[in-house]
């Protein structure tokens, strides 16, 4: 018995650790994704998204708790768990497809508020996973913090090679691997067969995309500070910037990079 309930904390454990170190990247990425697409100032933003839907995670449970109940843990840590890494493709895509313009206008201002409060969704899947953890293994919460401090270390170093070697939205996308896999450390033992390989439903076709985009680069920011970029002959990421060389006026001695 002792060793069935150390085996399913330590799953649990390590379930946070990936989801923690999920939330820190993608806290990151989104920052640098950000300041590509608006102006670096308003890309610190995000910073105060993630508070805000891993806060409103923590409020939800205490307003709930009938419906999250200690006995449906590792159900609800699955679920939501789910739920974070299937977000994450479709909060990239609204990022990629709004663009973003310095006028003031009724369109233009929904399109900022659509800019800000997308991303708060996957934090706030994330954000219930740790929140649920914390609440009802109160008793281990110094070994869970261990964990969740460690995995947010760990996802802070593995932004850089992620940046370097595969750029902004495409190691947004790999959160969202990472966030799946988590799944498969989460899942309650006595769950049907087929409820246990439904974080394939996100790890296949996001695997297929990123196989995809390193081939066809599709996954491209189309607006950049207020205007439409053109096709760019070149782009690179690093941890830090962007860049991009375009030709101007289709002359090829007007080459600019960006």
């Amino acid at each position: 018995m002792n060793s069935v309930i150390i085996s399913r904390r330590f799953r649990i454990y390590l379930g946070i650790f990936m989801i923690s170190s999920s939330i820190l990247m993608l806290e990151l990425i989104l920052t640098r994704i950000f300041s590509v697409k608006l102006y670096y100032h308003y890309a610190f933003m995000v910073i105060s998204l993630a508070l805000f839907g891993s806060g409103a995670s923590g409020v939800f449970i205490y307003l709930f708790p009938q419906i999250f109940k200690a006995a449906r843990l590792e159900k609800h840590l699955y679920s939501c768990c789910w739920l974070f890494s299937f977000s994450i493709p479709l909060v990239l895509y609204l990022i990629l497809q709004l663009d973003f313009q310095l006028q003031f206008s009724p369109g233009m201002m929904g399109r900022v508020f659509l800019l800000y409060s997308i991303p708060a969704v996957p934090f706030f899947f994330g954000g219930l996973c740790i929140s649920l953890a914390m609440t009802h293994l109160a008793e281990r919460v110094n070994q869970l913090y261990f964990f969740d401090l460690t995995g947010a270390a760990f996802g802070c170093l593995m932004v850089i090679p992620l940046l370097n070697g595969l750029g902004g939205p495409e190691a947004m996308l790999s959160v969202s691997i990472l966030a799946a896999l988590a799944c498969f450390l989460l899942v309650h033992p006595n769950s049907p067969f087929w409820l246990r390989w439904i974080p394939l439903l996100v790890i296949i076709p996001v695997g297929a995309a990123l196989l995809f985009s390193s081939q066809q680069s599709f996954l491209k920011i189309k607006h950049v500070k207020g205007r439409e970029e053109s096709e760019p002959l070149f782009t690179k990421w690093n941890s830090f910037s962007r860049i991009t060389v375009v030709q101007v006026n289709h002359d090829p001695k007007n080459t600019w990079i960006i």
